[in-house]
């Protein structure tokens, strides 16, 4: 298989080092690098058979890209950064068709309600979240409630806030680690 003839390994660390450390320069190109993530998990949907939906596409999007930046201070240098992203596509969206294979399409008229307790864990992770998108603030905080809370796509949420596209998706990325940082600095709080 021939190697990115451009793959300079030191050059990448030193791109996500940026990015860990919040140099805007390192955030603003490692953004576009995670624009690729729609494009890697279309391309795998049309190699499967188009088995998720925009929407499904969409949410998965949005997994992918907490888990890509969770997974970033793991990063070696092994392989261009591009690569790396897309196996942790590929793993998530694998993921994402063995879960959707395990649900089941539709609840038998008998089927016992289910139990509150995932209900009560999600609302407190989700006034966890909004807590954490309050210490965030300003129009990241925007962008990604408006993203996530309110199922608007980039263009749409361009347009609502009257920035070019290319910014909503650099506040968008930026606002995801400022967003991380904010959720582990609460989460050393607790404990």
């Amino acid at each position: 298989m021939p190697r990115d003839l451009d793959f300079d390994p030191a050059r990448e660390l030193a791109l996500v080092r940026g990015v860990i450390s919040r140099d805007e320069a390192a955030i603003e190109e490692f953004a576009e690098k995670l624009e690729k993530i729609q494009r890697n998990l279309a391309s795998l949907n049309a190699r499967f058979g188009r088995p998720l939906n925009a929407d499904d596409r969409a949410d998965l999007e949005q997994d992918t890209v907490i888990v890509v930046l969770k997974k970033l201070s793991t990063y070696e240098g092994r392989a261009p950064i591009d690569g790396w992203v897309y196996r942790i596509c590929r793993f998530e969206f694998m993921n994402r068709m063995r879960a959707k294979g395990r649900q089941p399409r539709e609840l038998p008229e008998d089927a016992e309600p289910a139990s509150t307790d995932g209900v009560m864990q999600e609302d407190a992770n989700s006034d966890r979240v909004r807590r954490a998108l309050a210490r965030v603030g300003g129009v990241e905080a925007e962008i990604i409630s408006l993203r996530h809370y309110g199922n608007l796509k980039f263009p749409e949420i361009s347009k609502h806030l009257e920035i070019p596209l290319g910014t909503v998706k650099t506040r968008y990325y930026r606002g995801l680690q400022r967003l991380k940082v904010a959720l582990e600095s609460e989460a050393s709080d607790d404990a």
